[in-house]
């Protein structure tokens, strides 16, 4: 591993997986960019679509715009395990890791976000910018989100790891200075799983060591996806319920990995334990798993009684989700629900005969 840092150079590190339909825009977008010093590292997570084509025909390319591009293929392993192994490939200045599926919204952005991180002293380690949440099914801006906390560097750690509605962690719009990698982060090795993220674990140390400062501009588009690995969303909910316990690990390990005590670990995480817990919930309606249900919404009240935590459900989702843990209510609302499928079904075909 080459731990020389390159002055100026930006290195953009992206983990990919069966990207052959969504990496050309994050492509195109980099080729666009006015910054002159970049170097991209593409993590090729074992690919089985044409993935690795498209991006060995982007070479040429990145060559004549006077950039750099190199891809490593691997075995499956997931998003997490995939930047683990690319932080090894770092060598830029600052580092960006976007998703695949993701792009630069403006050709300055990478120029913008590394001013703001070159004009700050040793106690600003990260920028980040506003972000376009982009809807699949049109390509249309569905929201942007500022960060909305002016241009001075400020210390974010604490509503990060909360959960701030202020603060998220699409990974594009947010970028490091590397002279603080191998400090922060020992040997850039990091905590992951094959179902967890990894954004909390480079960022989370930075954010409790140095502070950061914010380009109230929307500089980068996050794809809103109906089907994505990296956003979460699987088919089987066995899957989805397993992947909210390791997201929990995962922030555990990270803070316990930064220093902290056990007691101020689980009073940051208490949000993010009961927005786990809560998303159990909502998974299993969705998946009309009734039995499944039950087991979590038991889960989620014994968790709110041995952790201490308030019930921050209303009493609508209260009622809702007893009903619907209940079997018995369960069976006949399910009948019910046949009966009105049948009787509007009969009342279509009377309609079609007159």
């Amino acid at each position: 591993m080459n731990n020389t840092i390159i002055p100026k150079l930006v290195t953009i590190l992206t983990p990919v997986y069966n990207g052959a339909t969504l990496i050309h825009r994050l492509l195109d977008s980099v080729l666009a960019q006015t910054y002159e010093y970049v170097s991209m590292v593409i993590i090729n997570d074992g690919s089985t679509d044409d993935t690795g084509n498209i991006i060995e025909n982007y070479i040429p390319k990145f060559q004549e715009r006077g950039y750099s591009l190199v891809v490593h293929n691997q075995v499956n392993l997931g998003p997490g395990a995939t930047i683990n192994n690319g932080l090894k490939y770092v060598t830029g200045e600052y580092l960006v890791w976007p998703d695949a599926d993701d792009w630069y919204a403006s050709p300055e952005a990478i120029e913008k976000l590394v001013s703001a991180l070159s004009q700050s002293g040793d106690d600003v380690g990260v920028a980040r910018c506003a972000y376009n949440f982009i809807n699949e099914e049109d390509m249309e801006i569905a929201n942007i989100a500022y960060p909305r906390m002016g241009n001075n560097p400020v210390n974010i750690f604490e509503k990060a790891v909360k959960g701030d509605a202020s603060i998220w962690f699409a990974p594009g719009g947010w970028m490091i200075k590397t002279k603080f990698l191998d400090t922060l982060i020992p040997k850039r090795e990091i905590y992951h799983s094959k179902l967890g993220g990894q954004n909390p674990q480079i960022l989370w140390p930075y954010l409790y060591e140095k502070k950061c400062i914010s380009v109230e501009e929307p500089l980068f588009s996050y794809l809103i996806r109906a089907n994505s690995h990296s956003r979460g969303l699987f088919g089987d909910l066995d899957i989805k319920l397993k992947q909210q316990d390791e997201y929990a690990h995962t922030y555990e390990v990270v803070l316990s990995g930064i220093g902290l005590a056990a007691e101020k670990i689980n009073s940051l995480l208490e949000n993010r334990r009961k927005e786990a817990m809560f998303n159990k919930l909502v998974y299993c309606i969705k998946a009309k798993n009734y039995t499944k249900l039950r087991q979590c919404y038991k889960e989620y009240k014994q968790g709110c009684r041995e952790k201490g935590y308030i019930n921050t459900l209303s009493a609508k989702l209260k009622i809702k989700f007893s009903m619907l843990s209940t079997p018995i209510i369960c069976y006949i609302f399910s009948f019910l629900l046949h009966l009105y499928r049948l009787v509007m079904y009969g009342q279509h075909n009377s309609a079609e005969t007159i």
